[in-house]
C-alpha cells in the first residue's frame, strides 16, 4: 500500500510528541520493533557458492551515498618526508599509477560508517572492497595507503570543501584517478561552502604542472554529475523576514538535513509540495558556484562528448543553535521536529511577536492536514531553476567577487525535483 504523503492529524500534535510519521520510514534498512515477522537467519547462506554470496553482499552495498569530506593543506614540516621524498607528479601507488604525492589530509565531515562486511569474513571483506574500488588515502605521508577512503564512482556522492590552496581541487581528482582500477576516478562530485566567499577553485591553467593538468582536464570531462551543495539556515522554513515581514508561513515540504550518509534518490518528489513550491526562500543566491564552476570550465577549455548533470541540491539545516547535536538517527529527527514545532507555536502566543504584529496563523487545521510529510534529504534541481547567471550586473566587493543576492525567494512551481530520502537508522 502506498504510504499516505501528507502529515494528516496525527502530525497535528508534533509539539507535543516524537512519534510523527516521517517520509524517511518508507525507505528504511532498520526494520521497526513493531514488526510482526521479525528477522530470521540464513543457515544455510555460509554453503552458498562464492560467487552467489559475492554478488548478494555486493547487491547489499548498491545504494547512494552522500559524502561530505575536507581537503586540508597540511605543512610539510608537521610530517617530514626524510631523505625519500620527491618532487609531486612523480612517485606511483600499488596500482603503478602517478600520485600527486601533495600533502594533503581528508576528513569526513558527514557520519561516516564503514560498512559492516569489511569485518565478516575473508569473502564479505574481499566483496566489499571490489565494490568500493576506489580507495584514497587520507593521509599519504602520514599514514601511506593502509587508511583509505573506500568509494564506488557510480554510486558515491562526494561533496568537496577544502582548505588551503585551490589547486587541492586538482590534487584530489588527479588521486582519485589514479587510485580506480578502472581509471574513472570521481564521478558525482559537488562543492558548496556555509559562506560562499570561502569557495575556491583553481583558476590558472598556467600554475600546473603538465601531467596534473591533463589529468584535471580528463577528470573534468568525465564528470557525470556535478551538485552544488546549498545548506540553509532551519529558520527558511519558517519564512518571516525572508519574505519581507509582510506574511509568514511555515514551509513543511523544505527538506531537512541530516548527517547521516545512505539516501535513495527519487526521480520525483511523491508529496503534495506545489503549494510550497510557490515561495521557496534559500538565503544567499545559491548560483554563485555554479559561476566559479562555469569560469573555472571556461579557462580549463572543457568540451565534453556526453552529457553532464548540473543540479543544486537544496536542504534545510538540523542543526540547532543552543547545542551541537545533530540528527543522525530517527529518534533524532522526531526531537528535531518537536523542537522546530515548538518554536513556530511560540510567537503565536498571547503577547508575543506574531501576535502583536497582528498576523493571521496561516497553519490552519485544515491546511496542517494537508501539509505535506516531512523528510529528512533534499532536492536537487536543475540549474535553471534559479535562472541565467547574470553577465556584468554584480558589483564587486572588497574581496574582488562578486556580490550576489543575500535573499533570495524563488517561485519553483515549473520545476520538479529529484528527492534524496536519507535512511535514518533507529536509536
Amino acid at each position: 500500500m502506498s504510504p499516505t504523503l501528507t502529515s494528516g492529524e496525527g502530525n497535528q500534535q508534533l509539539c507535543k510528541t516524537t512519534n510523527v510519521t516521517l517520509l524517511n520510514d518508507f525507505y528504511t534498512d532498520y526494520p521497526q520493533a513493531h514488526v510482526e515477522k521479525p528477522l530470521v537467519e540464513f543457515s544455510l547462506f555460509p554453503s552458498l557458492p562464492h560467487e552467489i554470496c559475492s554478488a548478494i553482499w555486493k547487491c547489499n552495498l548498491r545504494r547512494h551515498r552522500l559524502i561530505s569530506i575536507q581537503v586540508t593543506d597540511e605543512d610539510d614540516t608537521a610530517c617530514p618526508s626524510g631523505p625519500s621524498s620527491s618532487l609531486p607528479y612523480t612517485d606511483t601507488n600499488g596500482l603503478g599509477n602517478i600520485i600527486s604525492k601533495r600533502n594533503y589530509r581528508l576528513s569526513v565531515t558527514s557520519n561516516h560508517r564503514l560498512s559492516p562486511l569489511l569485518q565478516v569474513c575473508h569473502g564479505s571483506r574481499r566483496a566489499a572492497l571490489e565494490f568500493y574500488r576506489l580507495h584514497i588515502p587520507y593521509d599519504l605521508k602520514a599514514h601511506g595507503e593502509q587508511h583509505c577512503l573506500y568509494l564506488n564512482p557510480e554510486f558515491d556522492f562526494l561533496h568537496i570543501k577544502q582548505r588551503g590552496a585551490p589547486e587541492l581541487f586538482v590534487d584530489l581528482l588527479h588521486d582519485a584517478k589514479a587510485y580506480d582500477p578502472l581509471g574513472a576516478g570521481l564521478l558525482n562530485v559537488g562543492i558548496g561552502e556555509i559562506h560562499p566567499e570561502d569557495l575556491q577553485l583553481p583558476m590558472n591553467p598556467a600554475t600546473l604542472a603538465p601531467l596534473a593538468l591533463s589529468t584535471f582536464t580528463a577528470a573534468l570531462n568525465s564528470l557525470e554529475r556535478v551538485f552544488f551543495h546549498h545548506v540553509v539556515h532551519y529558520e527558511t522554513r519558517q519564512m518571516f523576514n525572508s519574505i519581507g515581514m509582510e506574511e509568514v508561513r511555515y514551509n513543511r515540504s523544505y527538506p531537512l538535513n541530516s548527517q547521516t550518509e545512505v539516501f535513495d534518490l527519487l526521480d520525483t518528489d511523491p508529496r503534495p509540495i506545489t503549494a510550497d513550491l510557490a515561495k521557496v526562500s534559500v538565503g544567499w543566491d545559491p548560483r554563485e558556484p555554479l559561476c566559479l564552476w562555469q569560469e573555472m570550465e571556461s579557462k580549463f577549455q572543457i568540451r565534453r562528448s556526453h552529457p553532464v548533470e548540473y543540479q543544486f541540491l537544496i536542504t534545510a539545516s538540523s542543526h540547532r543553535h543552543d547545542d551541537d547535536s545533530n540528527v543522525l538517527t530517527r529518534g533524532d529527527a522526531g526531537r528535531f521536529l518537536q523542537y522546530e514545532e515548538a518554536k513556530w507555536n511560540k510567537p503565536w502566543e498571547e503577547g508575543e511577536l506574531f501576535q502583536r504584529l497582528g498576523y493571521i496563523n496561516p497553519n490552519t487545521p485544515e491546511i496542517i492536514k494537508q501539509a505535506s510529510m516531512p523528510v529528512f534529504g533534499f532536492w536537487l534541481f536543475h540549474v535553471d531553476a534559479f535562472g541565467d547567471i547574470p553577465k556584468g550586473q554584480l558589483r564587486i566587493g572588497r574581496n574582488g567577487r562578486a556580490q550576489w543576492e543575500m535573499k533570495m525567494v524563488k517561485d519553483l512551481t515549473k520545476h520538479s525535483p529529484q528527492l534524496g530520502v536519507f535512511r535514518l537508522p533507529h536509536d
